[in-house]
């Protein structure tokens, strides 16, 4: 039996806002080897500019279009994947000249970080040291 890789080629990173919890949620619970899962949840795309790959058309603060860099040891003992980025875009409500400005963005702009069991932090208020 031949097993499709963890990552392909080239992918998109996007970094998913309040909004589209239970999206992400629902998307990244299924595996996307027997189907189509954007099609399946009905999530809208646009073309990336250098790879042509599908990126969301809304609901993410920013998004990475990375062409992978092969190291098979990396990739085969830590799942450790390398990507060269592209192309990036992000909403300048929540970055601005070289920063992240969550905490003057409005709320559901605050990026999505899964922990486990369903259970998703947003972004919250800046340390400044």
């Amino acid at each position: 039996m031949t097993q499709e890789p963890l990552v392909r080629e080239a992918e998109v990173a996007a970094f998913r806002d309040a909004v589209l919890t239970k999206l992400t949620y629902a998307v990244g619970s299924m595996s996307g080897r027997t189907s189509d899962k954007f099609e399946r949840f009905a999530v809208r795309t646009e073309t990336s500019p250098v790879l042509k790959l599908p990126v969301l058309s809304s609901g993410c603060s920013a998004w990475l279009e990375c062409r992978l860099l092969p190291e098979p040891h990396n990739q085969q003992v830590y799942d450790l994947f390398i990507g060269e980025v592209t192309a990036a875009w992000a909403d300048d409500r929540v970055f601005r000249n070289g920063h992240w400005e969550f905490d003057t963005a409005p709320v559901h702009l605050r990026t999505l970080h899964y922990v486990a069991g369903g259970q998703f932090y947003a972004t919250g208020q800046s340390i400044k040291v």
